[in-house]
């Protein structure tokens, strides 16, 4: 039941015995928690009681914690962080006291990934004086904040921060798409370590970088960028700055793709034959042939009728329009007057408006 005995047996009157009892605190878990502590004492004689006493303590658990952080800069492009091979990584250490007592002294143990240069090694920033320690055979760097007293966030929540920051390079000649990876220790007097999250970079060069896109009847989209730009038979198509391109005429594909790392290349030039096209990819109309000689047929799929069909120029001018019945889903839609160039179809039913851009050869 959590009780030690002891007894003496050999006692004189007024004799004193001491009995120290020494035991281990619970771990940072239990911070701020009252400890409490009983004794009771009993004296015999002859087998009767002729003395009792008791006593009692209460203390509560202190003790210096930190909930860390740890970043990289630059964070590096992408979610696989891309960084140059010939960047400069800063990398910074924040730490705060968030127990209920001052920290008398603070280490960081920091370990370095294989393939940073500690050659290159330079303290940028420390908010406290620091003993640094750089240790190539262990990988490790050692910050040491030796007396710093930093108080606890309960008592003086401002004063309770720390950090330090330092950068290094990574080695020269570290194969491209090698992940670099760091991760601190930090200790608060003798509590047990805090394990820091781990930064990650990547290293990455615009050699890596190749652009293509697939083409899906007319629709052409192009592989990951933050910038487009579609190009037909090399001249620069104007507005096709989208990943996606819906292509109105047979003919040469080519797009520029760029990135923020920063990256640009362009792709190869493919021959599109332009078959079936729809405006977005939920839509439930369809032309083929596309473009169109002297008819095409028009696939409605299960749109309900009746709807109104209208053909406009691309500067919005309503050159034909009909009312459609929709008994089938499935129509023939007639060149009739109109001359080469390219359209736009509109089918109108209810408040649900389609588009497909069509030309007319």
């Amino acid at each position: 039941d959590n009780t030690v005995f002891f007894s003496f047996d050999q006692l004189v009157p007024g004799q004193l015995t001491c009995l120290l009892i020494w035991l281990h605190t619970p771990t940072v878990d239990f911070i701020g928690e009252e400890l409490a502590s009983s004794v009771q004492i009993v004296g015999n004689y002859q087998d009767e009681v002729v003395a009792m006493g008791s006593d009692s303590i209460a203390e509560t658990l202190t003790c210096a914690y930190d909930p860390n952080d740890k970043q990289v800069f630059p964070v590096g492009y992408s979610e696989e962080h891309y960084v140059h091979p010939d960047s400069t990584l800063e990398f910074l250490v924040r730490f705060q006291n968030t127990g209920n007592a001052p920290a008398t002294d603070v280490i960081i143990r920091d370990t370095i990934d294989d393939d940073l240069d500690l050659g290159t090694f330079e303290l940028v920033a420390n908010s406290h004086s620091v003993f640094t320690t750089v240790k190539p055979n262990d990988r490790e760097v050692e910050f040491y904040f030796q007396n710093i007293m930093l108080p606890d966030s309960v008592n003086n929540e401002p004063e309770s921060h720390g950090l330090v920051s330092y950068r290094m390079k990574p080695i020269e000649g570290t194969p491209l798409l090698t992940e670099l990876n760091n991760t601190a220790h930090i200790f608060f007097d003798t509590n047990p370590p805090i394990v820091t999250n781990t930064t990650w970079s990547t290293l990455y060069d615009c050699s890596l970088f190749e652009v293509s896109f697939t083409d899906e009847g007319a629709l052409l989209t192009a592989s990951e960028g933050d910038t487009y730009q579609w190009f037909l038979d090399g001249e620069e198509i104007e507005g096709a700055i989208d990943q996606e391109y819906l292509a109105l005429q047979n003919g040469n594909y080519s797009v520029q793709v760029g990135t923020d790392f920063p990256c640009s290349d362009i792709s190869t030039s493919t021959f599109v034959v332009v078959s079936s096209i729809a405006e977005w990819a939920d839509s439930q109309i369809s032309l083929f042939p596309n473009p169109l000689t002297t008819t095409a047929t028009l696939d409605l799929g299960d749109l309900p009728g009746p709807a109104t069909l209208e053909i406009h120029d691309l500067t919005g001018k309503l050159l034909r329009t009909e009312l459609l019945k929709l008994d089938s889903g499935i129509l023939t839609l007639q060149r009739g007057k109109l001359s080469s160039g390219r359209y736009v179809l509109r089918v109108i039913s209810g408040r649900e408006t389609m588009e497909v851009p069509f030309v007319v050869d």
